[in-house]
């Protein structure tokens, strides 16, 4: 596709939406650490060390592809990652033990190092000027379509049962069906002048950076709060089952919350800016809430991971969101890869020590610990930085909600 010829972004969006669906349609997903445990016989000390080894991978090449996803077509970076994606499912099928699920653990953080960041700035990309200022509001649709994706995944898993076989088999096919919708995107612009000169793009990230306080304060607090929703993301259906729920109603109940989710991100932009306004005041809230929690029965500590999980989601949509605006076009990326590659070593970090920690084999206590206390430093890096007036000056600069879709 040539740049006399962009394609409309509606199209764009449309397909990626499409694809992103069918790419998280995986039944698997829910009770993946559960999995570990009941097929796989690995202890929590293994599942730790599956989850955190996983993402130092994702660690060490999350700028590399960011570089690759800034130097090459952006679509063809993400055509890769979901074939790895797949290649990551086939293991599980085929290595039901520690050493298969590692070995798929890191296919997993390869797959994820790929897409983090290049699908943001491929959508980015994909916008004229005038969209871009709604780019958020893009963003946090697509967002909402993978929570509806999550949804109706988990509850085909509660509706079939738990066979781990033919939940890996039915979640390969979306996957193979994402590939060929992305084959059909265009390709992106850098792509389409490749012919020009370009400057070294990891020395230009990191200038851009080092010459943008705002920027550099926003990948600070958004390493926290990412962090602290991989870990959630990874652990919930291990946390929601020692906590007393039944291993079939897990799906459903994580279903909920991704219906919440899906809601809350598909109309972001009727009140994001109210909710950047009371952002710490919120996080108070959720966490006391969450707090409070650990002196009641199951059902509340479901509702309280449930109502924080989705608090901590919806401010890191808000970040990949502001990132965008922020970045500069020729390292788009590498720096939101930058910021990905923060969160990933803290979260992987703190995933093998929640494994270590693990009390007679249970997560739920330090789990717990790490939620309330990664908030309250994010809380405090807020205020020590002043970050909240910086964030809403660099939204109302780019007022990406100002026009309808």
């Amino acid at each position: 596709m040539s740049s006399s010829a962009p394609a409309k972004p509606i199209t764009v969006t449309n397909k990626l939406l499409a694809m992103k669906f069918l790419s998280e349609f995986i039944l698997i997903y829910p009770i993946i650490p559960i999995m570990y445990e009941q097929r796989g016989h690995v202890s929590s000390e293994g599942i730790g060390i599956i989850f955190g080894l996983g993402l130092a991978l994702s660690v060490v090449l999350e700028i590399p592809t960011g570089i690759i996803a800034d130097k090459l077509s952006r679509k063809y970076v993400l055509l890769f990652s979901l074939f790895l994606k797949v290649l990551a499912l086939f293991t599980w099928i085929t290595m039901p033990y520690f050493t298969g699920y590692l070995l798929a653990a890191t296919l997993f953080a390869l797959s994820e190092a790929f897409e983090s960041g290049t699908l943001q700035a491929y959508l980015y990309g994909a916008l004229d000027s005038d969209n871009k200022r709604n780019f958020a509001k893009y963003w946090s649709r697509v967002s909402a379509m993978i929570m509806f994706s999550y949804t109706m995944a988990y509850i085909f898993t509660t509706i079939l049962g738990i066979n781990y076989s033919l939940l890996l088999i039915l979640s390969i096919v979306p996957c193979l069906l994402a590939l060929l919708v992305g084959l059909s995107l265009p390709l992106d612009k850098v792509a389409a002048t490749s012919i020009e000169v370009k400057p070294k793009v990891l020395a230009s990230a990191v200038s851009h950076i080092k010459d943008s306080p705002q920027l550099f304060k926003l990948i600070v607090g958004g390493v926290v709060i990412v962090a602290l929703a991989e870990v959630m993301i990874e652990y919930s259906s291990l946390y929601y089952h020692q906590v007393g729920v039944g291993v079939r109603f897990i799906p459903l109940i994580m279903a909920g919350g991704n219906i919440l989710g899906a809601i809350s991100f598909w109309s972001l932009h009727h009140w994001n800016k109210t909710l950047n306004k009371w952002q710490l005041p919120l996080l108070s809230l959720f966490c006391l809430f969450f707090a409070l929690t650990f002196f009641g029965g199951t059902i509340a500590a479901v509702a309280g991971a449930l109502l924080f999980t989705r608090y901590i989601r919806l401010l890191q949509v808000q970040y990949e969101s502001t990132i965008q605006h922020l970045a500069n076009d020729q390292a788009r990326a590498t720096i939101s890869s930058i910021g990905s590659f923060g969160s990933a070593f803290l979260g992987g970090v703190i995933m093998i020590l929640v494994g270590l920690l693990a009390i007679n084999n249970s997560v739920v206590r330090p789990i717990r610990i790490f939620l309330i206390g990664g908030a309250l430093i994010y809380f405090v890096i807020q205020l020590g930085n002043k970050y909240k007036s910086n964030h809403l000056s660099a939204i109302d600069a780019a007022d990406p909600f100002d026009k309808p879709i």
